[in-house]
């Protein structure tokens, strides 16, 4: 197949260029009196030693949000309307002169209306662009998360290769390629295939061999790069690496002064009953919360001595803050009391370095560093590779699913986020026409994770209309209303709580603390740990159903039925762990 189209993009930057420079003369020769000198950080010049790396990227990012917008209503214009102008009696004055304070006429220089008009029309251009930017950009869900905007990063593109190169090419169509797997972490990869294959006989790993990388060109809009690319001979797919906003929802919900999630069932899990056997606060377990940014120092989370495992700690600290409140909250009388407080907190970012979002190897660091048992909580969202559409499950990046599937295989329970997006993940479709959500389609994918959506915080709870659904959700939790820990959008402030945190972020930590407590009472009462395969199947066997079959977000589990139900309430203790 041609490979002109990939060249003619690559090209089109240097058009780009041509045009900006070409803009930036006529300004200059309209300018007869003064030079003003350039300012970089305040409009696009292509050049490397004038624009700072910064600017470049943050016009990329808009290049590739507006571009499509702004060529749509070029290709179909709206007519305009035309208004009949009222006509005044002009005083005409010979070519070339203009009127003095008596009426007389006197000679004008031509270049200065030249140059004028040159400059009135470079300045309508500016505002119709500046204008267009804000009024045409796409409408994006709002977070109740108050950080400022999304980080900025070269965007990445991910290539996978067709299986059966003999070498990989070290260039695709004059874009370097890069290895998505770092050579120096293959051990770790290698280890933690064979803990899966040791679970799982039958386990098959991927190729991760024939996975690249290549950063899009400053001045290329990614999203067309990528189309492209999809069409040469030797890629089977790519997308374009983007981080979502964490999955939290917007708020404007009624406030409680109570963490009545943690009460008995129909209305919340019964962690207080379960605080009143061994394990039951979450004891001897570990768990990793993987999202992008958290104030550990905060009042009632800094004594549960948490750790990050890799990466940058950098951004949505108010989120991640508000999830290890839920999950961890120290038990000192100063705030609220975490699920399972207990446990042996850690993090990790998606952050690999301050420009470098990968998801999947966040995954996987994570899971090289867990026990059998542990619980991996991924409150994450991915935009869907096949679209632009946003706040889909992580699995629905291959990579990412493909890490998912070997942490749970080699034991590590995974808990993830359903996503905001109202999506119905039965009728979902990838590129290849596979319905992989779906559990009733021959290509359905089962990654092994517990995923969860988000449902009302009043009985009986009705999904909440943000929150994905279909039947590949296993579980659902509180989605609004949840009292919880949270900092400052620098993530600086120790001492703020908030009673409106949501999403099915807000429902996942619950059913990850839930799935602390069932892991701590089993190692307590059986002297084992559940498989996730098994914990998964405890959680959706034993909980409270939503108001209607159409909710389709499973059940909310319940630790009291858990408990009875599969004799764990062998190991009771004479003190609660709870207020």
């Amino acid at each position: 197949m041609s490979t002109s189209r990939v060249t003619n993009i690559l090209r089109a930057k240097h058009a780009a260029f041509f045009i900006a420079a070409l803009i930036t003369s006529l300004v200059m020769e309209s300018r007869s009196a003064e030079v003003i000198p350039p300012k970089p950080d305040r409009s696009f010049n292509g050049y490397p030693g004038v624009v700072p790396r910064e600017a470049r990227y943050r016009f990329n990012q808009e290049l590739a949000q507006f571009e499509p917008l702004s060529s749509n209503a070029l290709r179909n214009p709206t007519p305009e309307r035309t208004t009949p102008q009222r006509t005044t009696p002009q005083r005409t004055t010979p070519k070339g002169t203009t009127p003095d304070a008596t009426g007389a006429t006197k000679p004008v220089d031509d270049e200065g209306h030249r140059g004028f008009g040159i400059a009135l029309i470079v300045i309508v251009i500016a505002l119709i662009f500046v204008i267009a930017l804000i009024v045409t950009p796409r409408i994006r869900r709002r977070h109740s998360d108050k950080s400022d905007e999304l980080p900025i990063y070269p965007l990445r593109i991910a290539i996978k290769l067709k299986s059966g190169e003999d070498q990989p090419p070290l260039r695709l169509n004059g874009l370097p390629l890069r290895p998505l797997f770092d050579p120096r972490n293959s051990k770790r990869l290698d280890q933690l295939i064979a803990r899966a294959r040791r679970n799982d006989p039958d386990y098959e790993p991927p190729d991760f061999s024939v996975w690249f990388e290549v950063q899009t060109p400053a001045g290329v809009n990614a999203d067309e790069l990528v189309k492209a690319l999809r069409e040469l001979d030797k890629v089977e797919t790519a997308y374009v690496m983007r981080v979502n906003h964490p999955p939290i929802n917007p708020g404007d919900d009624p406030r409680e002064k109570r963490q009545g999630y943690q009460g008995a069932a129909p209305d919340g899990i019964d962690a207080r009953y379960a605080w009143g056997f061994l394990g039951g606060d979450g004891g001897g377990t570990g768990f990793v919360d993987l999202e992008q940014g958290w104030n550990l120092n905060h009042r009632d989370l800094k004594d549960a001595n948490i750790t990050i495992i890799s990466g940058i700690n950098k951004w949505a600290f108010s989120h991640g803050t508000s999830v290890l409140g839920e999950v961890l909250m120290v038990d000192n009388t100063i705030g609220g009391v975490g699920i399972a407080p207990a446990a042996k907190g850690r993090v990790i970012s998606l952050w690999r370095t301050s420009l470098d979002p990968k998801t999947y190897d966040a995954i996987q660091d994570a899971a090289a560093n867990m026990s059998f048992g542990d619980v991996l909580l991924l409150e994450v969202q991915e935009s869907n590779p096949a679209s632009d559409s946003n706040d889909w499950p992580a699995e629905i990046v291959e990579l990412n699913y493909e890490q998912i599937r070997l942490a749970t295989t080699a034991g590590i329970v995974v808990v993830e986020a359903a996503g905001n997006g109202s999506h119905d993940l039965d009728r979902y479709v990838n590129r290849s026409g596979k319905k992989i959500f779906n559990r009733n389609s021959p290509d359905f994918l089962d990654s092994g994770a517990i995923m969860v959506g988000a449902g009302s915080s009043v009985h009986p709870h009705t999904r909440l209309s943000f929150s994905n659904h279909g039947n590949r959700v296993d579980c659902y939790a509180w989605g609004e209303n949840i009292v919880t820990t949270t900092t400052s959008h620098t993530g600086k402030s120790n001492t703020e709580y908030t009673a409106h945190f949501d999403g099915t972020s807000g429902a996942s930590a619950i059913v990850a603390g839930v799935a602390l407590i069932v892991q701590g009472i089993a190692q307590a009462a059986l002297g084992r740990r559940f498989s996730p395969r098994e914990l998964r199947d405890l959680l959706k066997a034993n909980g409270t159903v939503s108001a209607t079959p159409a909710d389709r977000i499973g059940v909310m589990p319940d630790l009291r039925a858990i408990i009875t139900n599969n004799r764990l309430d062998l190991a009771p203790i004479a003190i609660t762990n709870g207020p």
